[in-house]
């Protein structure tokens, strides 16, 4: 509506399914609720994180220059990495595909293109975060 600066970014769980498998579902969705809570304690009020189904979340992060925006979801993909563990303590990654909104696109496209991101994060081996080019 205001030509503001967002991103979207999906978040996706690595090899989540080991976790749910290796300690069961209920361990499993303790750690989707850690991963709530860090990812919650270190966005601003404005950032909003949802839930998209399973292992899968979206961000929405307004109003962040473009300067800043890779270094935000790096420095996010850093503090999941080192603070959300399995119960055997281990690391659990996160993939990150990201796209700033177009003026004039649709929603549809920019969580397309948010979305091909994440699968290109994946095939780039995990725990990495891509921004569209677009």
């Amino acid at each position: 509506r205001y030509n503001s600066t967002y991103l979207l970014a999906f978040l996706d769980l690595d090899f989540f399914k080991k976790v749910n498998d290796e300690f069961g579902h209920a361990e499993g969705d303790r750690v989707l609720k850690q991963l709530v809570s860090i990812t919650n304690s270190h966005i601003r009020e404005s950032d909003k994180l949802y839930r998209f189904g399973g292992e899968e979340f979206v961000l929405i992060i307004p109003e962040i220059p473009p300067k800043e925006q890779v270094s935000f979801i790096n420095k996010l993909r850093e503090t999941i990495k080192n603070e959300l563990k399995t119960p055997a303590g281990n690391s659990v990654t996160v993939s990150f595909g990201v796209a700033a909104w177009i003026p004039g696109t649709t929603v549809a496209s920019w969580f397309k293109r948010a979305d091909d991101a994440m699968y290109q994060a994946k095939k780039q081996g995990r725990d990495c975060a891509v921004f569209s080019k677009d």
